[in-house]
C-alpha cells in the first residue's frame, strides 16, 4: 500500500515537473502537499483516539451531486442545503476533514473570516453600522455598497436625509 502512494506520489511530481518545470505548483506538490497529508493522516488518528463514537454513527441514504460545469450543481447544492435536511461542508471543511483538524482550525478560521469589519458568516446574523458627520448642513445623502454570496452579489445601500 504504501509503496503504491510512494510510486504515485513521484509520478504526479514528474508529470508536475514536466509541465509546471521549477515553479511555484511544483514546489507546493514537492513540500506542501505531503507535509497537509501527514497533518491529515495524524488528525485522523487523533479522531480516533478522541472521537471513537464517529465509527457508529450510520448515515443512511448519502446524496451525491456530480455533473459537469455549468449544469446547474451549484443551484441544486444551493437549494438542498437550505434547509435542515441536508447537509454540506464547506469549503475548508474539505481542506480539513479530521474532526480533529476541524476542531483545532475553526477558530483560526472564523478569525480570519472575520478580521474584515462586518463579514458575516453564512448562517450568522449581524448588523451594518454606518457614521456621517451629523453637523454637516444641508441634505445628507450617503451610498453604501454591500457585497456577498447571494444571487445578487453587490447591493447599494442608499441613505437620505435633511
Amino acid at each position: 500500500m504504501i509503496t503504491h502512494i510512494i510510486r504515485t506520489y513521484f509520478k504526479m511530481l514528474v508529470a508536475s515537473f514536466d509541465t509546471f518545470g521549477w515553479s511555484k505548483d511544483f514546489f507546493h506538490r514537492l513540500l506542501i502537499m505531503p507535509i497537509r497529508l501527514q497533518v491529515v493522516y495524524f488528525t485522523f488518528l487523533l479522531d480516533r483516539i478522541f472521537f471513537s463514537k464517529y465509527k457508529k454513527e450510520v448515515v443512511e441514504k448519502p446524496v451525491f451531486i456530480i455533473g459537469h460545469p455549468r449544469s446547474g450543481t451549484t443551484l441544486l447544492h444551493r437549494l438542498l442545503t437550505s434547509t435542515d435536511e441536508f447537509v454540506a461542508h464547506t469549503t475548508w471543511e474539505s481542506l480539513f476533514p479530521s474532526l480533529t483538524s476541524r476542531k483545532i482550525m475553526r477558530p483560526l478560521i472564523n478569525r480570519l473570516a472575520t478580521t474584515k469589519k462586518n463579514v458575516f458568516l453564512p448562517g450568522q446574523t449581524g448588523q451594518i453600522e454606518v457614521k456621517y458627520d451629523t453637523n454637516r448642513v444641508g441634505p445628507i445623502r450617503k451610498a453604501i455598497t454591500v457585497t456577498s454570496n447571494a444571487d445578487v452579489p453587490t447591493k447599494v445601500l442608499k441613505i437620505k436625509g435633511t
